[in-house]
């Protein structure tokens, strides 16, 4: 049991909403330190922090699994709960798609050619930033202190959405950069280190794409 589980009804369920956007972050932060290990060819470092990621990602399931289970005991006033359930679901593959792209390294840590450096190491900046903008987001529409769900301000909680979609754009466009040059190396590559780098790049683009949809699930919430 943790100081979570000792707090009951809404506050409990508003406390573990911010919480599960928290660890998310977490998991989403580890990206451009397991870019670093890449790229410094340290595969000690990537390899813990591939248990670092693992550790937090079922930290995650935890809460996510406890919040699903608190649906039916709480009378929803400015969220429906399947709005709610489509945002947590989408953080939750955010968290999922991190991992995976831990776990890519671990399996199969290619040499990135130094072209490509600048691009990963930008597109995983990015990333991290999404990951910002997710927390802060949790963080606009309700408060952990807040005991039952207050009406945000409208302006602002569509500010704070479209501030994560606009990042997501932007990490998109990063991740087409990074494709283009990857691919534009593709004779000087063995297959395998191409088939793992752009796999990362998938699970990078998994990322971005969650963050958005968890975004726009979150509009319902604010009408």
């Amino acid at each position: 049991m943790d100081a979570l589980d000792m707090i009951s009804g809404p506050l409990l369920f508003v406390e573990r909403l911010y919480e599960h956007s928290r660890k998310v972050h977490q998991a989403v932060g580890l990206i451009p330190l397991l870019v670093d290990a890449l790229l410094a060819s340290d595969h000690e470092r990537v390899r813990r922090l591939q248990e670092q990621m693992s550790q937090i990602k079922s930290e995650e399931d935890r809460i996510k699994n406890a919040l699903y289970d608190q649906f039916k005991g709480i009378h929803f006033r400015a969220a429906g709960e399947y709005a709610l359930g489509q945002y947590i679901d989408s953080l939750d593959k955010v968290a999922e798609s991190a991992e995976e792209f831990a776990d890519v390294l671990v399996l199969r840590m290619a040499a990135i050619p130094t072209e490509l450096h600048a691009d990963l190491q930008a597109l995983a900046a990015q990333v991290v930033h999404i990951g910002g903008q997710i927390l802060n987001l949790a963080g606009t529409l309700w408060a952990p202190e807040e005991t039952v769900f207050a009406q945000p301000e409208a302006g602002d909680a569509r500010e704070a959405i479209e501030r994560t979609i606009e990042g997501t754009c932007q990490a998109r466009r990063l991740g087409m950069e990074f494709a283009r040059h990857l691919y534009g190396l593709e004779g000087q590559l063995d297959p395998t280190a191409l088939l793992c780098l752009d796999q990362c790049r998938t699970a990078l683009k998994e990322v971005t794409k969650n963050a958005e949809r968890a975004a726009n699930h979150l509009r319902p919430v604010i009408q």
